[in-house]
């Protein structure tokens, strides 16, 4: 049979500890350890609660099956089954001497015990652990009297804190939680003092004393008695005069103005010193042996080392209004430094700082460029103290404004303690899968130019059987990533992705990270891996939407294959485009070469007919070396008439045309008649004179009224 285990403990099941829910995988140990030390009666699994509790050897026991046992039950409501169970219970819970070779070993009370060990065997117990620490007196160390004052201040390494002490009352206590937990119940600190987190006063009498040398304390009746109208500057105590107490008085608004930009003395606190306070910064530190602090000594930095570079980038925002204000020639020298004394580099530097005071680039431009060019740890450092020489209000908010932005950006909380990544803000399961596939996504697109072994490929086998796994599951199994290690996901891929969900809000996790959130779980993985990821993501999301993904052939298929269809699609388009263009190209070319009608006469030319007269300008027709002889008005004769040719005899009248005045020529160009534009007829207005005709001839019946039958 196999040994069963405590679920509270992981140690072996000796004695069953049976609640009435029924659950018996706790040991009596921890029954015991709950029930009297921690005074807790919950079950430690179903957290039920149990009054009564069975000890008992037998797994298969429940607590009904007992009835008349229930006389056996102690004060903490533990019954024991029978006499090994109640021995076994004794030895945890009494005062009994556990050192070895100890002949008094039985005693009944805790003070027997201590003065025998104190006596008997020369040791201590240690009083604030005895009262703190929530162990059996069996499981307390016991030390010697030499060796409990080096207890008490450095603690044991790993174990126990080192005892804090109350400089008020001498109290001692385990750890600082509880010291800070005392100083705030019973003592006071000033709410005011910034940066003074650490001092306390005894009572009410000495913050009294410090608020009147320190601040400024509204002397009225009314505030006098809340005992805390104390005000840090001078015109906060002005104001609140104004505002509170000369409400009621008949005061005009502008009086009332006046009075509040009268600035009485100066903003800064009184400088005097602080001696009713008690600074309680070294019970908050962890103290070290003398070997520890030798070694924790600074180290001597090298003469040769660089004076203003910084090598650590900055935790938090730095309120560029917090630093001090330096000349100009020293921040220039730090951003000399910064940029390796490179002229070319600082001439890029004053270009942008030029640029920014004209307002040719924006405060978020100014900041990008800067920071690229310093660097990110030298940029965001230095950046806040360049603020500090722009003499402009408005354009040091503004640049403020940029910085901040840009610091939480690049953090991993923000300044209000809230976590900065991009699944702190998801409240459902939709927006953490379209979360984790962006960020899936950017990842794949950062590392697209990186060489790859094998191209990213999910067999199709698989695709479709993801596709079928996931249309089963509800959606926080989506967010748990149910049955992606079927598809060729590791166990550590998947471990990372839940880690990254689960540590989203957990503010502690997110401040010790030094690199971005989304980076320090997603830069490790292998790009197959972040493929699959991206695969599954998408068909959860699909699923979501209600998008039948199951049939999508872009899901089913893969990024290459997609790619080889895309491509051909691009082709094909491309060749329809080109046969379009094509056909609509010929099309312009026809309709743009259309026939011209030429004209009736045209210019310079000399027309076959008689009719035709030639300009003045026509210098062809007056050639003074033309064979053919000129006759009046321009005139040539017709080739049977010319003398210096034979005749040929005229023609039949049938077979040639003649060449008269009164023909037409028959190589002469048709006019066409010039088309006027139709202009639609106006119908003519009806004469005022026609009325009843014009009524009449649209078969309208007109009759004559009675007042004109009466005139008639």
């Amino acid at each position: 049979m196999a040994n069963i285990d405590c679920w509270v403990c992981a140690r072996e099941l000796d004695f069953h500890a049976v609640g009435s829910c029924g659950h018996n995988d706790m040991c009596l140990y921890c029954s015991c350890r709950l029930r009297i030390l921690m005074k807790d009666i919950k079950c430690p699994i179903c957290k039920t609660e149990s009054p009564k509790v069975l000890i008992t050897k037998n797994p298969n026991a429940r607590f009904e099956d007992y009835p008349g046992l229930e006389s056996n039950e102690n004060e903490y409501g533990i019954i024991c089954e029978d006499e090994a169970a109640q021995n076994a219970f004794s030895r945890i819970t009494s005062y009994n001497c556990w050192l070895p070779n100890c002949r008094e070993s039985k005693h009944r009370t805790q003070a027997q015990l201590k003065k025998h060990i104190e006596y008997v065997h020369k040791l201590r117990f240690c009083k604030v652990c005895l009262n703190s620490r929530l162990i059996f007196i069996w499981e307390q160390k016991l030390y010697p009297p030499s060796d409990i004052a080096r207890h008490i201040e450095f603690g044991e390494i790993d174990e126990i804190p080192p005892h804090r002490t109350c400089l008020f009352d001498n109290k001692l206590f385990y750890d600082e939680s509880e010291l800070k937990l005392h100083l705030d119940r019973e003592h006071y600190f000033c709410n005011i003092c910034e940066g003074e987190n650490y001092i306390f006063y005894a009572n009410h009498d000495k913050l009294k004393k410090h608020f009147q040398k320190a601040h400024y304390v509204c002397h009225d009746p009314i505030c006098t008695d809340s005992r805390f109208s104390v005000f840090r500057t001078p015109y906060d105590l002005q104001m609140h005069t104004v505002s509170v107490h000369m409400s009621n008085q008949k005061l005009t608004k502008a009086q009332k103005t006046q009075l509040a930009a009268i600035q009485v003395g100066t903003d800064e606190m009184p400088s005097r010193p602080n001696n009713e306070g008690v600074d309680f910064r070294a019970q908050f530190k962890p103290k070290k042996n003398e070997e520890e602090e030798v070694k924790d000594q600074p180290k001597p930095k090298p003469k040769n080392t660089k004076k203003y570079v910084v090598n650590k980038r900055p935790e938090k925002i730095v309120d560029y209004k917090t630093l001090p204000k330096r000349p100009d020639k020293e921040v220039i020298n730090m951003i000399k430094e910064a940029l390796d004394n490179d002229e070319n580099k600082y001439t890029e530097f004053k270009t942008i700082t030029v640029d920014y005071n004209k307002g040719y680039i924006t405060a978020a431009v100014m900041l990008s460029r800067f920071i690229d060019l310093l660097g990110n740890v030298q940029g965001e450092a230095l950046f806040p103290i360049l603020i500090t020489t722009v003499r402009q209000n408005e354009k040091q908010e503004e640049l403020f404004a940029e910085y901040i932005h840009y610091m939480e950006s690049r953090q991993n909380v923000t300044s209000d303690g809230r976590c900065h990544n991009s699944l702190a803000d998801c409240s459902n399961e939709a927006s953490i899968l379209k979360t984790l596939l962006e960020i899936v996504s950017k990842e794949l697109e950062r590392r697209k130019n990186e060489p790859k072994e094998k191209p990213l490929f999910i067999h199709t086998a698989h695709l479709f059987q993801m596709a079928a796994v996931v249309d089963r599951l509800k959606d926080q199994d989506m967010v748990r990533l149910m049955f992606i290690m079927n598809f060729g996901v590791t166990d550590k891929t998947k471990g990372a992705i839940l880690n990254m969900i689960d540590k989203a809000n957990d503010r502690a996790f997110n401040e010790k990270l030094t690199v971005k959130y989304e980076d320090y779980f997603v830069s490790d993985l292998e790009p197959q891996q972040l493929y699959i990821l991206h695969k599954y993501f998408e068909m959860c999301i699909a699923k979501l939407k209600g998008l039948p993904f199951k049939d999508d052939q872009k899901l089913l298929s893969n990024w290459e294959e997609e790619k080889a269809q895309e491509e051909v699609k691009k082709e094909e388009t491309k060749n329809e485009e080109e046969e379009k263009d094509e056909r609509v190209g010929w099309g312009n070319v026809l309709m743009k070469k259309k026939a011209k009608a030429p004209r009736v006469n045209e210019p310079n030319f000399p027309s076959l007919s008689g009719n035709s007269q030639s300009g003045p300008n026509d210098n062809w027709s007056r050639a003074k070396n033309s064979p053919f002889p000129q006759r009046a008005n321009n005139e040539f004769p017709s080739l049977g008439q010319n003398q210096n040719f034979p005749s040929l005899g005229a023609p039949p009248a049938d077979d040639f045309p003649s060449l008269s005045p009164g023909m037409k020529d028959p190589l002469e160009p048709t006019p066409v008649p010039e088309e006027k534009p139709v202009i639609p007829s106006i119908p003519e207005p009806v004469k005022q004179d026609e009325p009843l005709d014009f009524l009449r001839s649209k078969g309208i019946i007109v009759k004559q009224g009675k007042n004109k039958r009466k005139r008639k």
